[in-house]
């Protein structure tokens, strides 16, 4: 595990030296003053907002700042009363009904493992599995990614900064649409996909690693080879309801709002590459869409 983390210490260092393509201006199309969309990475070290060539003059130069929905409203009482009914499995359908003894003792076995104590069952059952995945996923990125804080996550860092510029925060969607989206599957499903996320544990941060390398070095190819990656990725199902149908209804209201002001969007990154992504959906309704490499 130490050589594994010195090795993975390396590549960061490499890849953050290099100039990244994650940030591309907007225009023309009848915009007067340019737009940027960056691709952000929710496992980002701490300090990646500085390795991206010409993002904080991006941030200066535009109005308002985008992201997939404000993150600040998460702390708030009306964020926190969204995010405790969509944590929260219903009465009749806690862990123990969804899966065996034997598969809760591997989950929460696992969660342990991550977390350095032993956490007992009945701390999980009341959870939905999607929640559980994701903190799963949270716990395996803090181990195989140096820096990685999940309290100091890009999309954040880059509306506090903007809202410290004076730049109005917007998002894109609600809190409640993406919790929706996280966490409103059936249970069924969620059940499944925790379970084959435990049993793929071993390689996770291998598969951590390898989206890491992709992201830091601004490699939108490989990215979206990674997410549609028939063993590791989504599914062409889970695909079209996570990406390319958000990526469909963001275009069609930025192609109304970028000529009215000057913004600067930051969503994650596998929404940018590919025919569906949104770079080319940009590009199809006539802006032109170019790198910033300084």
């Amino acid at each position: 595990m130490k050589k594994f983390v010195m090795t993975l210490t390396a590549v960061l260092a490499v890849t953050l030296s290099a100039q990244a393509q994650l940030l591309w201006k907007i225009s023309g199309n009848g915009i007067e003053k340019p737009s940027y969309i960056v691709g952000t990475h929710h496992v980002a070290p701490i300090g990646m907002q500085d390795s991206i060539p010409g993002l904080m003059k991006a941030l200066q130069a535009t109005d308002q700042v985008w992201g997939e929905l404000v993150m600040s409203e998460m702390a708030s009482p009306q964020g926190m009363v969204e995010l405790q009914k969509y944590m929260a499995a219903p009465a009749d359908s806690t862990l123990n009904v969804l899966l065996s003894p034997a598969q809760i003792d591997s989950v929460a076995n696992l969660i342990s493992k991550y977390a350095g104590q032993a956490i007992p069952t009945q701390q999980l059952i009341y959870l939905r599995p999607a929640v559980l995945g994701a903190q799963l996923a949270v716990l395996q990125n803090m181990n195989a990614i140096p820096g990685f804080n999940p309290n100091a996550q890009l999309d954040n860092i880059i509306q506090q900064l903007g809202a410290k510029a004076g730049k109005s925060i917007h998002g894109l969607e609600t809190l409640s649409q993406q919790l929706n989206l996280l966490y409103g599957s059936s249970l069924t499903e969620q059940a499944a996909d925790l379970m084959k996320t435990v049993r793929n544990d071993a390689t996770a941060a291998s598969k951590a690693r390898d989206m890491a390398r992709a992201y830091l070095s601004g490699d939108l190819d490989a990215i979206n080879k990674f997410m549609t990656d028939p063993d590791f990725g989504m599914s062409p199902q889970e695909a079209d309801k996570l990406i390319y149908n958000r990526n469909s209804a963001w275009v069609d209201f930025l192609i109304g709002a970028l000529p009215t002001t000057s913004m600067l969007i930051a969503v994650g990154a596998g929404h940018l590459p590919g025919e569906k992504g949104v770079i080319s959906l940009l590009k199809k309704a006539g802006f032109n869409v170019t790198p910033v490499e300084e």
